[in-house]
């Protein structure tokens, strides 16, 4: 990882079994050369004793990964754990100004919702695994600025807002593959 003062952290989860293993995870944007890259995730060791993080690994990029002033805020980075012990993370456009129509490209991480395994590879039951041209880490897409996500433990339903170009922020029930509408 860069130094500190080149990351932003966005979030930072638990693992399901941090009583026993100490692992986290956590989302940060990264910067190269002073100006913007994109949404990481990387996994950890958190020893609470020495408040100290060990063991430290990107599993995740986003894609793009290349500097670029071009892309604006509207990170992402809010990541939860599903029942299966994977992870799921909101990837925003980036866009400062419509139009931009990277949320509607399978070819990017942009405006997506994507879904590792804690080592960061892609579960074989994703649902663009195998299609030639798409990223196989994306769950769902067509976002602008994903920002909320969370699992309901009574329903499992996945549910994530997106803040709106000018207000009309939506509440989305998430489901594999699907297209939300940016």
């Amino acid at each position: 990882l860069p130094d500190a003062k080149d990351i932003g952290l966005l979030d930072v989860v638990l693992d399901p079994n941090f009583a026993t293993n100490q692992r986290i995870y956590f989302s940060f944007f990264n910067y190269i050369d002073g100006t913007n890259t994109n949404t990481c995730i990387a996994r950890a060791r958190l020893d609470e004793k020495t408040l100290s993080v060990t063991d430290v690994a990107v599993i995740f990029r986003a894609l793009p990964i290349m500097p670029s002033k071009r892309l604006g805020a509207k990170t992402g980075g809010r990541i939860v754990i599903d029942p299966g012990g994977n992870l799921l993370m909101t990837l925003g456009d980036r866009s400062d100004s419509p139009p931009w129509d990277v949320a509607q490209k399978l070819d990017n991480h942009l405006g997506k919702i994507i879904r590792i395994a804690p080592d960061g590879s892609v579960p074989r039951d994703n649902p663009f695994v195998g299609k030639p041209g798409v990223l196989p880490e994306i769950w769902a897409y067509g976002m602008r600025s994903p920002e909320g996500l969370a699992y309901d433990p009574r329903t499992g339903r996945l549910w994530q807002n997106d803040h709106g170009p000018r207000g009309g922020d939506e509440l989305n029930i998430v489901e594999k593959g699907k297209d939300y509408g940016w």
